[in-house]
């Protein structure tokens, strides 16, 4: 032993720690300074800018512990409130005969746990009552007890929010209505959304407006949910929020899962760091803080139990797996939380560890705690030892527990009287009894890691005023545009963004249900026989995030993942399969309904791996977790995305949004509470990737649109994708705001029917209604220079060959070789390959024989084509609707363009196109023909290179002839004095009041008629000699006709020439005759310009 007593081993330990801390702040500070501290470090400077949160209050309903108080008083009297499961808690199955037995799949290693009593709770507190309330899960009681509980008295709900990290597998009651689907009963559909609804419903019955969703970030999730929420203070968004965890997944799967896992203490007991720890024991329960910015606690005078000083997030990306924990990911937690603090390690008195009684994990944590603090002296804590594993309410249950220990000035003990040999190592002291808290300002740490890599690190201290006045914080810059450079999609019948594509932007269609998801190997990450214990809600996210990230770079860092869902009610058939142990015919029947649940069939249904499998596979480092919003998920997910992107948390996330919702009981569940029963259903995952717009132009990549996360817009986009891709539920929103997307890209708007051309329209705000009442929206903008071309049918190829003489282009086409230059050209247009080179092989045969080639598919010239080339510009009466259409949908660069040199144009094309449009009045017929003229125009001059030397106008043609090359530029305002002047469906349309002046009657409606005649014009000419009410409009042809006046004289013309071929134009116009002269001073000025 050397000089002053140290252990060699324990010195050799410290040295070696601080040179591998040397190292890592010389040759890795500066880009993880910037990366994990962007905003909180200022290059390792321990100056905070992470603003204070006061807690205001405090709740929970744990086991053998329905306040903070009796928490607190068990933990300092060092009892356990585990106790072994009571016979009823299973439903029908008997823990103990599940713990007495020995088959796979079919038992659990103890039936130990931590049962809630929530028989005395009290709900009148609630500002309306959540219908029914009785018949739902037990944890919808619970949030609503906490939260009301946590609230301080008279506080007011307006902008007040509600984040509950909630354990997304199956709960009591959502288990309860899977079976009843199979096995009858009456269970209330509600329960199946068990994710997000029961944070809904509360906030409802709270009359709560701020933000309210749940997530799921597996033991992390309740720090995480208090990391949100002190971002939601920090941005504004609300003034008070509510912030913890909940556990009320059915406690038979959880035992059966962590089982599976090898992670179940055999014997029943949570003994973190204890030297015989044998893993854990789960516990249900919630527990809840109220959180206000300080400066309003202050200034309100409430009671401040504690202030959060820091909260840091990382993930472990793929350094030891989905289950292992990874020291470097912890710490990582562990420094951003000091940073933001602007706290040394040696400011922390106590951290409350997450140890959960497993070897590993303890022992993990001690080498985190080790690379964070160094040699700091802290004094350790475990409440699991007394409470069991919460999971998602672990780390809010801790800082209640903390807060009562600050207030008391007194550290409970931690249940463990064999230490584990790993502490001797440490300078950390564990307190295995009542230990006095002295200090005026008590700093204390509340750590969290949870399966799927995602680590949390909270710091508190107690109020005390001096200590806490919040700093001043420079403003962050302006992040600009935040956009999205990648986009994947993976639906019942698309597997990529081109089919996705496809089938957005075509006619509405049935959707199918998701049948194989395919991977590629290449890069996987994972075992292919582990995916296939996985859900396909886990798989597909895969999918789509490999897509969306093609192309896309990333530095690991500064990388998150944030996916929106739902539980999975696949996974609540697992109890089905307990319930029949006894029947292998049954077992063997359902093997692919209920399969055994093995190790890979535990991680492959937890409900945070969604998002953190994508970490693993890409050792991506930031936060990363899954969210519950029901059909708000998707949205709530960019909004979070969004945000860490704005604060320069994160530099790139992919987020997203999955749900398979082509499953027998939530289509039962779905068809009775959330939507349109009579809507079919769907599969479907969406992912975008998104950055701050100058990062993605920095490095080269697409922006495929603009999102606006704060979107409030007068007016919501019509939703289309519903009838393309069926009801997704957590994922609508995503499928909506892809296709969206897909829509402005190509400059078109969505009917059941498909695209029509929209140009100009580059915006949309998508407005969601979710289950449980809540709203939300979000918005997005496609601002791009050339908008993506769509065929409504296979799109045509072509060949052109060229040659000097006939000889040479026939050997051309027998050798298959196009191109070339000459005057003798031959050009071949299909719609496959195979079709084409059949035009070919015919081409050539007629031009061996000596003849010029010609069919359908084959043009051919001996010589350029000489002379002049005149554009001709139609009259109105040839518009119809949807005249156009595929010419502007092909090429939307050429609407765009006259989008812009005719401001106000594109608000003409919907009068011109859409499903409802089956006719066109006359107004709708002028603007109509303006929409083609001009597209034909611009199309000829810029996609074919025509140089036309004349332009020729029949009638209204005139006056596009003179828009279309510049000589008039105003068409909107020219459009606009038409109307002002009454000239349609007034003078010379609709009453044809004109016709009234003219004949002598006043201006009053006047019938009106025009037809065409098939005559020659000198018989025509004669007959309207002895008619006055009748004109000669216009002359088309030598004996192709149109007239124009009372239908009566009109009718007598026609049979005074012995009703030749004649048609009624409906376009009934008094036009090009005498009896519109009442009218000519206006329309000459109207057409002066």
């Amino acid at each position: 032993m050397p000089p002053g007593g140290v252990p060699a081993r324990r010195q050799a330990r410290r040295l070696r720690h601080r040179v591998r801390d040397h190292r890592r702040r010389t040759d890795r500070g500066a880009r993880r300074c910037r990366v994990l501290c962007r905003r909180q470090c200022r290059r390792c400077h321990r100056v905070s800018d992470f603003a204070p949160i006061a807690i205001v209050g405090r709740s929970c309903l744990l086991p053998g512990a329905p306040t903070p108080q009796d928490l607190f008083d068990a933990t300092l009297a060092g009892r356990s409130l585990l106790a072994p499961t009571p016979r009823d808690r299973w439903r029908g199955v008997d823990p103990a005969a599940l713990a007495a037995s020995d088959r796979p799949g079919l038992r659990v290693a103890s039936a130990t746990g931590g049962n809630v009593d929530d028989s005395a709770l009290n709900l009148t507190g609630l500002s309306s009552p959540i219908p029914d309330v009785e018949r739902l899960d037990p944890l919808v009681r619970w949030v609503a007890h906490c939260a009301q509980q946590a609230l301080p008295a008279g506080a007011a709900r307006e902008r007040t929010g509600l984040i509950v990290g909630n354990l997304s597998y199956p709960s009591t009651m959502n288990t309860a209505f899977v079976e009843s689907v199979w096995t009858g009963g009456d269970v209330d559909p509600r329960n199946r959304f068990s994710s997000g609804l029961p944070v809904h419903l509360v906030a409802g019955a709270l009359d709560l407006d701020g933000p309210a969703f749940a997530l799921d970030a597996a033991c992390a999730s309740s720090l995480y949910a208090i990391k949100l929420a002190c971002d939601a203070l920090h941005d504004g968004d609300a003034d008070v929020m509510l912030a913890g965890g909940v556990n009320g997944a059915d406690d038979l799967f959880l035992h059966l899962g962590f089982t599976s896992l090898r992670a179940l203490s055999p014997s029943g007991r949570s003994r973190p760091f204890h030297a015989e720890a044998d893993g854990l024991v789960p516990s249900a329960g919630a527990a809840l803080v109220a959180l206000k910015r300080l400066a309003d606690a202050e200034r309100d005078g409430d009671r401040i139990l504690g202030v959060i000083r820091g909260v840091g997030l990382s993930n472990d990306g793929r350094q030891s797996g989905i289950l292992a924990p990874a020291a470097s990911g912890q710490t990582a937690a562990m420094r951003a939380a000091l940073a933001q603090a602007g706290l040394n390690p040696a400011d922390v008195d106590y951290v409350d560890c997450h140890a959960t009684g497993t070897v590993l994990g303890d022992a993990t944590e001690l080498d985190s705690l080790r690379d964070a603090y160094g040699d700091a002296p802290l004094k350790l804590g475990a409440l699991k030892g007394n409470l069991g594993h919460t999971i998602t309410v672990s780390g809010a249950a801790s800082l209640v527990n903390v807060l009562s220990a600050m207030e008391a000035g007194a550290l409970p003990p931690s249940l463990c009287d064999t230490q584990t040999p790993a502490l001797a190592d440490t300078p950390f002291t564990l307190i295995t009894e009542p230990t006095p808290w002295e200090g005026t300002v008590k700093t204390a740490a509340v750590s969290n890691f949870g399966f799927g890599g995602n680590n949390a690190h909270l710091i508190v201290q107690n109020y005390v005023p001096a200590e806490h006045r919040a700093p001043a914080i420079a403003p962050t810059p302006p992040a600009g545009d935040i956009v999205i450079c990648g986009l994947g999609a993976v639906t019942g019948d698309t597997a990529d963004v081109d089919q996705f594509r496809r089938r957005a932007l075509g006619p509405e269609a049935e959707p199918a249900a998701l049948e194989e998801v395919r991977l590629e190997l290449a890069g996987l990450g994972f075992p292919p026989s582990e995916l296939k214990g996985s859900l396909a809600q886990q798989t597909t996210v895969l999918g789509a995030a490999a897509q969306a990230l093609r192309g896309i770079g990333s530095e690991r860092e500064s990388t998150g993942v944030v996916i929106g869902m739902g539980c999975d009610a696949m996974i609540g058939r697992q109890r089905l399969r307990v319930l029949h142990a006894d029947d292998d015919a049954w077992l063997e029947a359902n093997a692919a309904a209920a399969p055994q649940l093995t190790a890979d069939g535990v991680v492959g249904t937890m409900p945070n791996i969604p998002a953190n499998r994508v970490h693993a596979q890409r050792d991506f480092r930031g936060f990363g977790f899954t969210v519950s919003s029901e059909e708000l998920s998707a949205i709530t997910a960019l909004q979070i995305a969004a945000r860490a992107l704005r604060s320069g948390e994160l530099d790139t996330v992919v987020a997203g949004a999955v749900d398979l919702c082509r499953e027998a009981a939530h289509e039962r569940a779905a068809d009775a509470v959330a939507g349109d029963p009579t809507l079919p259903h769907g599969d479907a995952a969406v992912v975008f990737v998104l950055k701050r717009r100058a990062d993605a132009e920095a490095a080269g990549e697409p922006i495929l649109a603009v999102l606006d996360t704060d979107s409030r817009p007068d007016t919501t986009s019509a939703a289309f994708a519903t009838g393309r891709f069926g009801r997704t539920h957590a994922a609508s929103a995503a499928v909506e705001i892809a296709a969206q997307v897909m829509a402005l890209g190509s400059r078109v708007r969505v009917e059941p029917s498909g695209a029509q051309p929209a140009p100009g329209e580059n915006s949309a705000h998508i407005s969601v209604s979710a289950l449980g009442g809540r709203t939300g929206g979000i918005g997005v903008r496609v601002d791009v220079d050339a908008p993506a071309p769509l065929a409504r049918g296979p799109v045509p190829i072509s060949q052109r060959y060229a040659a000097a003489g006939r000889a040479e282009l026939l050997d051309a086409l027998q050798r298959g070789v196009p191109g070339g230059d000459g005057p003798v050209r031959c050009a071949l247009v299909a719609d496959n390959e195979v079709t084409l080179d059949t035009l070919r092989r015919g081409a050539a045969d007629q031009l061996a024989r000596g003849a010029a080639p010609a069919g359908p598919g084959i043009v051919f010239a001996d010589a350029p084509i000489s002379g002049e080339i005149g554009f001709a510009f139609t009259g109105a009466a040839a518009a119809y609707p949807g005249a156009g259409r595929d010419l502007l949908l092909a090429w939307p660069e050429v609407a765009e363009a006259l989008a812009q040199r005719f401001p106000g144009g594109a608000d003409l094309v919907p009068e011109l196109f859409g499903d409802g449009i089956t006719e066109l009045d006359a107004y709708a017929q002028l603007t109509g023909c303006a929409v083609v003229c001009q597209t034909q125009a611009e199309f000829s001059r810029t996609v074919l290179g025509l140089r036309p030397t004349a332009a020729i106008g029949l009638s209204s043609g005139e006056t596009n002839s003179l828009m279309a090359f510049g000589v008039w530029r105003d068409l909107r305002p020219m459009l606009a004095e038409i109307t002002e002047s009454g000239m349609y469906g007034r003078q010379i349309t609709g009453d044809c009041r004109i016709a009234g002046e003219a004949w002598g009657v006043g201006s009053t409606p006047t019938e009106w008629e025009c037809w065409r005649i098939g005559a020659p014009r000198e018989q025509i000419d004669a007959v309207l000699a002895a008619e006055p009410r009748a004109y000669m409009t216009i002359v088309q042809a030598p004996d192709d006709c149109v007239i124009g006046g009372d239908p009566q004289a009109c009718k007598r013309v026609i049979e005074a020439l012995g009703n030749p071929p004649s048609m009624y134009l409906g376009l009934d116009m008094v036009i090009h005759c005498e009896a519109m002269t009442p009218f000519t001073d206006v329309w000459h000025r109207i057409h002066s310009r």
